[in-house]
């Protein structure tokens, strides 16, 4: 009796790996690493929209009637950047980026307002063309992120304070009345495309505060999103060749940049991305020196969009 139970439980302890091995085991996803330092660098090629403009006054009182338009608009725009991102294991973070681009069209009117403008309202109108280059630097925290066990999404919250570099010079090309009336570039004093008429030449030196927020919808798919608000000393050169050269201008605003980008990690660390951007730059206390006097006030405002694609490789 004994004999034969202890044959028994001989026999069960030899089938039970068997029995085990054929029960279904339900996939766990391997910890993700915690105390490693992240990098990620890419590339980017960005199409963009911009405009630039500004009105002119009578003095320097911003009150005061306005007396010249500038506004380069629909300036399109083809950029090549490189960009970043390390992680360390303590949760800071560096990110930025940096970019050159050639603006390859777009259109500047010129208006002139009675009865401080000797003579009729006029509007002209020329072709732009000109460069764009522009570098970003950024240094912030990643304060929370969630750790799901085997599932998504994954969120990451993090806030930066950074500094943000532009340089964009626009040249208008040619010269030809708009409205009926006007006595500049009308008719026969037209001015041909090939004629470079004004140069606008701006900088940008500018500190930003924002957020990002990062959103895993799948270990492979993840959403990014990049607000900050911008506060900008802006330098701008107006350069007319056929009248009274070159004046320069200054002055300190407010804005915003937004960001975002999905991005697919076709590998475990080569990623394709695509996304959009919008900076808005916006200054009513643009002064344009004058000898001898408070200057000539201004508004100013100064606005590019676009989209783009990138990869990146992470290790």
């Amino acid at each position: 009796m004994h004999k034969a139970a202890f044959i028994a439980s001989g026999l069960f302890m030899l089938a039970g790996p068997v029995i085990a091995a054929d029960l279904p085991i339900k996939a766990v996803r391997p910890a993700e690493p915690f105390s490693l330092w992240q990098i990620e660098i890419g590339a980017r090629y960005w199409y963009s929209i911009g405009r630039t403009a500004y009105d002119l006054h009578t003095s320097g009182a911003r009150s005061s009637p306005v007396i010249s338009r500038l506004d380069y608009h629909n300036m399109s725009t083809h950029s090549g950047e490189v960009f970043f991102r390390i992680d360390s294991p303590m949760k800071f973070f560096v990110k930025g980026y940096g970019g050159f681009g050639g603006i390859t069209g777009g259109t500047m009117n010129d208006e002139d307002f009675p009865p401080f403008f000797n003579g009729p309202y006029t509007k002209t109108e020329s072709r732009t063309r000109g460069f764009l280059g522009y570098a970003n630097l950024d240094v912030g925290y990643s304060f929370y992120e969630s750790h799901p066990v085997n599932a998504e999404p994954r969120l990451r919250l993090g806030a930066f304070v950074g500094y943000h570099y532009r340089a964009e010079l626009a040249d208008a090309w040619g010269c030809r009345q708009t409205v009926t009336g006007g006595q500049i570039c009308e008719g026969a004093g037209a001015l041909a495309g090939n004629v470079k008429v004004i140069t606008e030449r701006d900088s940008l030196h500018t500190v930003r505060a924002g957020a990002v927020a990062d959103l895993w919808f799948t270990p492979a798919l993840k959403l990014t999103v990049d607000a900050a608000y911008t506060y900008s000393d802006v330098r701008a050169f107006d350069t007319h060749y056929f009248t009274f050269g070159t004046e320069p201008s200054r002055g300190y605003g407010h804005g915003f940049q937004l960001e975002t980008v999905m991005s697919y990690a076709v590998t475990p660390n080569a990623n394709v991305g695509i996304g959009a951007r919008y900076w808005h730059t916006g200054i009513n206390d643009f002064t344009e020196p004058a000898s001898g006097a408070a200057g000539q006030a201004q508004t100013y405002q100064v606005d590019r969009y676009g989209t783009f694609i990138q990869s990146s490789f992470r290790f």
